[in-house]
């Protein structure tokens, strides 16, 4: 596509969303609707009937909470650009010198849930949406559980008080 033609309508959409509550509200929501799912012990909690028993959904549960955190802080931060949500973690950074080890680690922890995706979906032939824990190393799980405290600390940094 057009480049250019992208960059105005990013624009356009950022100059309509800055300052819309009700929008920031439902970004806010939806940030928060998915806590990790690691249960007290630090244990993964899986997905108990259905097609999916035993597995995990990565996207609902780890990805879409990262992405929907950095465009509503995005927003806040007045910060329209980039538009992928790594850069858009790095950008915070940047920006909020106060929490940058927590953007940066929601950054690190996108990435990861992101690779474990893509190397699901490529092993099992599907779109890696749902992880068994069964079929990762000790190390890939001990990895995958440290990725989640980001998640935890995003959306404390949403919660209103």
């Amino acid at each position: 596509g057009e480049p250019m033609l992208a960059e105005r309508l990013q624009k356009l959409i950022f100059k309509a969303y800055r300052g819309n509550h009700s929008y920031t509200a439902f970004l806010a929501t939806n940030a928060l609707q998915n806590p990790p799912p690691l249960g007290f012990f630090k244990n993964l909690l899986l997905e108990k009937s259905g097609e999916h028993k035993n597995s995990f959904d990565i996207k609902l549960r780890a990805i879409m909470p990262l992405a929907d955190a950095a465009r509503l802080k995005a927003l806040e931060h007045n910060t329209m650009f980039p538009s992928n949500t790594i850069q858009r973690y790095k950008r915070l950074a940047e920006k909020d010198a106060a929490n940058a080890s927590k953007y940066e680690d929601c950054a690190a922890a996108y990435e990861i849930f992101m690779r474990l995706r893509a190397s699901e979906g490529l092993e099992h032939q599907h779109d890696g949406r749902f992880l068994n824990p069964a079929n990762l190393g000790q190390l890939e799980k001990q990895i995958l559980k440290n990725a989640f405290k980001p998640i935890s600390e995003i959306q404390h940094m949403i919660k209103p008080a």
